[in-house]
């Protein structure tokens, strides 16, 4: 998406470079193409992808460079135009070659080439702006059968690391690579830790000069072909990582003066607001939380070093706004002055689970959140979430795998335990009434009560879609089970915060909900305990080498009472009974006629976030029949 910066004045557009390849780069030859890779190819092959490093205590210097045969329209299509990126507050941009090579003839596009400079904020939706600039490169008259050789480098560091680096590099992809090269030239003081994870070939490493240089390739990188369902923090592809960071410590004292403010005045005052309306220091402090969430609106302006420097408290306060880094601390500032020991600390939303397994950087991090001792005991408060209630004991911590407590000693990953998920956070209790028979209305009763986690999102789904909205989309989905069915009364909804626990209460009413099958002479309809949600991906790899993710903190229960017709008399119904327990999940499940009524009821208890390869087939089989045993349906006659 572009966006238009406004402001004072438009941001201008960073000046394009043009020159030579630098001397510190190391020549790479690109494959020649054979037959077989003809064979192997769709539209484009890729013949080289070269990147080289240069780093020193003052700068960062990063060269790529790639060359791509096309083979059809299609690949003509997907060469033709090239995208770079570029952050103007610490780096310029060098283009040293636009290259067309067309049956042996190199045709220099650098002056023909078409180059726009654009804002596009990737993250505008998630209201992130980063002050990135693209340089959309356009290639004229590029043909089927033509190799595109282009080659730019990077100059610059954000200031914020000081002499500071790190960085991680692709060993592979999905696609095929003739020859991959990578070369990593660092002083060789600055490196303190480095990994090569899955890589295809050991890395060659030579010190010369005071500098220690890793060198993987050339080699051919045949396409990585990714197993779906996999936990999002096990490394698939291969790569390369370097710091200057010895461990976790080194990293929690780089960004501890960053967080270190004193009290202003304003926020004392919002303090003493919270003292003179919450008695119990619980209550204090739940109370600080909730204003740093709702009434500090999330929005990041990380240009430059604002990516990892949070603005003082008094700024955060005035404006209304901030990122995680701002909200985290204001928050702190808040509990520190109503008497709690309080820390910010360094997460990652997406591959915290797997932090443990990576080398120390301030890379490995996209969050922050607030650690608080109470009674000796560690809390995990995250100031960006929003609609979260209840007393302590049974908050809704934040559970991002680790998380590094910025603190100038002893500062290490600290896990964020698994909380019980005991409780069961979604329960539901319906009754379907078809007793007067397929001539008559069927009526749908329906109470759902949501605790915990559960029930802060669906406080956080009323707050963004309001009461109708959700009625109307509930609504919706009861319809493609029971044609024409309507609410009789409006749904009610009780939000008890100070257990926070939320219970919808429904009524409806079908006219004509059935289905007739003429040639058998049956009425019948479908349903679903449409509260079991799916715990693994419906496309993940069945025979697998990873982990399969499953969905944790899952523990919900569903009850349907069917009130069936004639007394439930002539109604054949089986009694069934059904147990899954794998090391992933638990599911139980009953079906049983009694009378006139027939009741079906589940509880699903999600155990774990992964489970081995070794078990995931079984799992995987067991979550089909759970999945066969929610969806349900009945036939009758007319009496």
């Amino acid at each position: 998406m572009l966006l238009v910066w406004a402001g004072a004045a438009q941001a201008a557009a960073p000046e394009i470079l043009y020159g030579p390849t630098p001397s510190w780069v190391v020549p790479v030859q690109a494959a020649t193409l054979s037959d077989e890779m003809l064979e192997e190819s769709g539209g484009s092959i890729f013949l080289l992808i070269d990147t080289q490093v240069f780093s020193d205590e003052t700068t960062e210097r990063l060269y790529y460079r790639k060359v791509i045969k096309t083979t059809n329209s299609t690949g003509v299509s997907e060469v033709s135009d090239v995208d770079i990126t570029i952050d103007p507050a610490f780096q310029t941009l060098r283009i040293h070659q636009l290259k067309i090579i067309r049956d042996g003839k190199v045709i220099e596009q650098t002056k023909q080439a078409e180059i726009d400079m654009a804002r596009l904020e990737r993250d505008l939706d998630r209201r992130i702006y980063n002050g990135q600039w693209t340089a959309l490169v356009r290639l004229a008259d590029v043909r089927p059968g033509d190799i595109v050789d282009v080659a730019w480098s990077w100059e610059g560091r954000n200031p914020v690391f000081g002499a500071n680096d790190f960085g991680t590099y692709a060993l592979a992809w999905g696609v095929p690579v003739q020859k991959r090269h990578l070369r990593v030239n660092w002083p060789s003081k600055m490196v303190q830790r480095w990994q090569a994870k899955n890589s295809p070939v050991e890395p060659k490493i030579t010190t010369a000069d005071q500098r220690t240089v890793f060198t993987f390739g050339p080699y051919t990188s045949p396409a990585i072909v990714s197993e779906t369902g996999t936990p999002g923090w096990i490394e698939q592809f291969p790569k390369f990582q370097i710091s200057s960071f010895a461990n976790w410590g080194d990293v929690a004292r780089w960004a501890v003066p960053f967080y270190q403010n004193s009290l202003p005045p304003t926020v004392a005052a919002e303090v003493d607001r919270i003292r003179l309306a919450h008695q119990q220091p619980m209550a204090q402090l739940l109370a600080a939380l909730q204003f740093a969430q709702e009434d500090i609106r999330y929005l990041s302006i990380s240009v430059g070093t604002g990516g990892y420097i949070p603005r003082d408290p008094a700024h955060t306060l005035e404006k209304r706004f901030g990122d995680c880094k701002d909200k985290t601390t204001l928050f702190v500032a808040m509990v520190q002055a109503l008497g709690f020991e309080a820390v910010p600390a360094l997460a990652n939303l997406s591959t915290g689970q797997g932090l443990a397994e990576q080398i120390p950087s301030p890379g490995a991090f996209d969050h922050v959140i607030t650690r608080v001792m109470v009674d000796g005991k560690p809390y995990w408060f995250d100031a960006t979430a929003t609609g979260q209630r209840g007393p302590l004991e049974q908050f809704s911590q934040a559970d991002y795998g680790y998380a590094l407590p910025l603190e100038t000693t002893a500062a290490q990953l600290s896990p964020l335990q698994d909380h019980p998920n005991d409780q069961v956070s979604e329960k539901i209790t319906e009754i379907i009434d078809i007793s007067k028979g397929p001539d008559n209305p069927l009526t749908l009763s329906s109470i759902s009560e949501f605790r915990g986690a559960r029930a802060d999102q669906i406080r956080n789904q009323l707050a963004q879609t309001g009461r109708k909205a959700m009625q109307k989309s509930y609504l919706k989905f009861y319809a493609g089970y029971f044609p024409g069915i309507r609410y009789e009364t409006p749904v009610i909804i009780e939000d008890d915060q100070s257990n926070n626990i939320i219970r919808f209460t429904e009524k409806l009413i079908a006219d004509t909900p059935y289905s007739f099958d003429k040639e058998v002479g049956y009425y019948t309809f479908d349903y679903t305990l449409h509260s079991m949600p799916n715990l693994i991906k419906t496309n993940a790899t069945r025979a697998r080498k990873t982990p399969l993710a499953i969905s944790s903190g899952v523990n919900v229960s569903h009850k349907i009472t069917v009130l069936l017709s004639d007394k439930g008399k002539n109604w054949e119904l089986e009694n069934e009974h059904r147990v899954l327990d794998n090391p992933a999940f638990k599911f139980n499940w009953t079906a049983k006629k009694t009378k006139n009524k027939w009741v079906m009821q589940a509880a699903l208890h999600s155990k774990t976030r992964l489970t081995p390869a070794n078990t995931a087939e079984q799992v995987m089989e067991d979550h089909k029949k759970m999945r066969d045993d929610i969806s349900w349906g009945l036939r009758f006659t007319k009496p």
